[in-house]
């Protein structure tokens, strides 16, 4: 059994190659951007894809959902080719159906804040070219959490005397999520549109967690959370 840790020197260069493609620009979001927010779900090597689509300070729109193949077999450090390709082949499906380009993704999972600087989001910005946001719930880097406890309060994520992304407290009290830039985005914009997001009182953004229900209903077998496509 081959060992789930060996490094693979053709990926580890490929990612490589690709954080090299990452782009820190500002990307503004204006009234109406057509935002894309993705959760994924597994079942053997069937994915099942959810995407929460809404309009920018206009509302959410619907989720959408699609089975896909997995990518590779799960390794450790390896995890966007595994989960980056059957996203971007829903994104583009999608996007060809709605006949409209999404104007930035918010991806859950990691972005720049990553071991080799290339989590999903950034490996889902960089294929399709599109602004994207990494937003996890557990950071792959040393993090130190907010000294504050309001809403907003942020904690750097370091490496090399580098910031990468930020411990972010979406809500009072509660614990902080990770985010960090995936592609084409400054992260002060990313902490912003995040916690415009996070509106609802939860510690996840809201079409995150639209996203992630419907994303395991239908990998149940349930569909009514979305529409299948």
């Amino acid at each position: 059994m081959a060992n789930p840790f060996e490094e693979i020197p053709e990926l580890a260069e490929a990612q490589k190659k690709m954080a090299q493609k990452v782009e820190r620009t500002a990307y503004s979001p204006q009234k109406g951007d057509l935002i894309f927010s993705l959760d994924i779900q597994y079942v053997e090597e069937e994915a099942f894809v959810a995407i929460d689509v809404l309009r920018w300070q206009e509302g959410a729109e619907k989720v959408y959902l699609s089975l896909q193949k997995a990518g590779m077999e799960y390794r450790p450090r390896y995890f966007s080719f595994r989960e980056g390709p059957p996203l971007l082949a829903a994104i583009l499906a999608l996007e060809e159906i709605l006949g409209e380009k999404a104007s930035c993704l918010l991806v859950d999972g990691h972005g720049i804040a990553h071991p080799r600087r290339l989590g999903v989001a950034s490996w889902l910005g960089v294929q399709a070219d599109r602004p994207s946001i990494g937003m996890a719930k557990r950071p792959l880097l040393a993090v130190d959490d907010p000294e504050g406890e309001e809403r907003g309060s942020v904690s750097p994520i370091m490496q090399n005397e580098e910031l990468l992304g930020y411990a972010l407290r979406t809500q009072t009290g509660v614990k902080p999520i990770y985010i960090s830039i995936g592609h084409k985005i400054d992260l002060e914009t990313a902490r912003e549109m995040v916690l415009q997001l996070a509106d609802q009182g939860y510690r996840i953004p809201e079409p995150i967690r639209r996203a992630d229900h419907a994303a395991r209903a239908f990998a149940k077998g349930q569909s009514h959370l979305g529409q299948v496509f």
